[in-house]
């Protein structure tokens, strides 16, 4: 077969099973339709669908109601749990993380093809606040109702892989960009973005190909029962950064106001260093973009000239 045509899988071979395809599901399920993997993809809602491909089949469901999933498409070698709250009040992050863990677990059991169930978290789970380095030795203990319902969900998870066997793996993902979501840059092009002096809040970033990245090393590589901090290898202040993209594009830099002058939110009181020592290590993760400054490049390249698309 030719290396550019795409590899269609064999309908009974085993699969991935990826509940919920929003950012992160699916460039996943869209990477191993490419390595010619049979991938069955979880959306709340099908009609729009993100991608063809014959390796992918495209379902719909709600991890609430767990017993609806297509568990019946199997055998299904890896899960991935990527789902993402409807909302950002506490309600809906119960709904989404704690309600549909517990709802889907108890159908991973039955399942002897299961190699790994990877559930992405957030490293929001640090209460760290101070600029310090953070590793997934650190305890976990976070201000805020949402933080507390991801730890709860994680809790969920490693509880499952030791009582009940499930191959359960904990990544907890930085702040995520790639193509199609470029925050950074789109606040820059917008000429009103205003931040606070000094800057000097800690900002951690990975991009989405590097995310697929680690999830697929999990499926590997990952002890059941672990946790790995997805980051990139450069947390960056937050003045360097928006500054370093200005400079890149061309355009002004951010209109910077003393502290205390702009409404608080939960980005903006975060500051700590997250590690990402132990995907490499245990993983053996080589990231595509270690740095902001190789992928914010890539995407003012791939998106040249720049408009309000990126």
């Amino acid at each position: 077969m030719d290396r550019g045509m795409q590899q269609q899988a064999d309908t009974k071979s085993s699969a991935t099973l990826i509940l919920g395809c929003g950012y992160i599901g699916t460039a996943l399920a869209h990477d191993l339709a490419a390595q010619g993997k049979r991938v069955v993809a979880v959306k709340r809602d099908v009609s729009q669908q993100p991608f063809v491909h014959p390796n992918v089949a495209w379902r719909q469901g709600d991890v609430t109601q767990a017993q609806g999933l297509p568990w019946e498409e199997g055998p299904y070698t890896d899960v991935v749990y990527s789902v993402s709250s409807s909302h950002g009040d506490s309600l809906a992050y119960e709904k989404a993380y704690v309600q549909g863990l517990q709802s889907v677990m108890p159908h991973l059991k039955p399942l002897p093809s299961l190699r790994r169930f990877v559930y992405l978290s957030s490293t929001g789970v640090y209460g760290q606040n101070e600029g310090q380095w953070v590793d997934e030795s650190m305890p976990i203990d976070p201000p805020g109702k949402n933080p507390q319902l991801l730890v709860q969900a994680e809790n969920l998870v490693l509880e499952a892989s030791q009582r009940w066997g499930i191959p359960g793996v904990v990544l907890r993902l930085s702040g995520i960009y790639g193509p199609n979501r470029c925050h950074a840059l789109k606040r820059l092009l917008s000429g009103m973005v205003q931040l606070e002096l000094p800057g000097d809040r800690w900002v951690n970033m990975i991009h989405q190909q590097d995310v697929v990245r680690a999830i697929l090393a999990t499926f590997i590589h990952g002890p059941a029962g672990s946790v790995f901090n997805v980051s990139d290898d450069c947390p960056v202040a937050q003045k360097e950064l928006y500054e370093w993209i200005a400079s890149e594009v061309g355009c002004p830099s951010p209109q910077w106001v003393h502290a205390g002058a702009l409404k608080k939110n939960k980005r903006q009181v975060t500051h700590k260093r997250v590690s990402n020592q132990k995907i490499k290590s245990v993983l053996g993760v080589r990231l595509k973009y270690p740095t902001y400054r190789e992928g914010y490049a890539a995407l003012v390249k791939a998106n040249r000239p720049l408009d309000s698309q990126i």
